[in-house]
């Protein structure tokens, strides 16, 4: 028997938890040193596979899928940071799970696949070409935004720039109640 070496990767955040120790039927549970969630691992069977000379023939289950090439290195940033022609100020690619491909959008996706598009699970950090689960708004890894700035010094219903000193002079919301003082009705 080989010896194996599993690492459980957290499901919230895609950490790595080293040096686990689980027994075949059971379940170790940990907490994550990143997100802090709770997580099980468990091994529930093994199975040994007597190989001999006339079992090494390729397996027949179909034809294997080339892995992807996209040339990328973690900790050094995606190309235009994954920014693409349809959305400028998003800096991640995403992983299909229709075609398991990389694309920058969903549009890039249809223009370059012959098929519609699916939900994306997982994504690439523009700024730490890492891959994890999608986030909406931050990578897991670098803690940077992939979704550039959300607003522009507006009030946005309560979503944008609350900072009065940061707000545009053009929002009505930055000289409301200023002043205080003595009320404008009179007794």
């Amino acid at each position: 028997m080989l010896p194996s070496t599993f690492v459980p990767v957290c499901a919230k955040c895609s950490t790595q938890s080293q040096g686990l120790v689980s027994v075949r039927g059971d379940a170790t549970t940990n907490v994550c040193r990143t997100c802090h969630g709770k997580f099980t691992f468990k091994i529930p069977t093994v199975k040994f596979l007597a190989i001999s000379a006339s079992t090494l023939a390729a397996p027949s289950a179909g034809p294997v899928k080339k892995a992807e090439k996209l040339g990328l290195h973690a900790g050094t940033p995606l190309p235009e940071r994954g920014a693409c022609a349809h959305y400028r100020k998003s800096y991640r690619w995403f992983r299909f799970s229709c075609c398991n491909r990389v694309h920058p959008c969903d549009r890039c996706h249809d223009d370059a696949e012959g098929h519609v598009n699916e939900w994306a699970s997982r994504m690439v950090c523009g700024w730490c070409s890492r891959e994890q689960r999608y986030s909406p708004d931050a990578c897991g890894f670098c803690g940077r935004s992939v979704i550039g700035r959300k607003g522009r010094g507006f009030w946005e219903g309560g979503k944008g720039t609350r900072d009065r000193t940061l707000m545009s002079r053009k929002d009505p919301r930055k000289h409301k109640r200023v002043g205080g003082g003595e009320s404008s009705k009179k007794d």
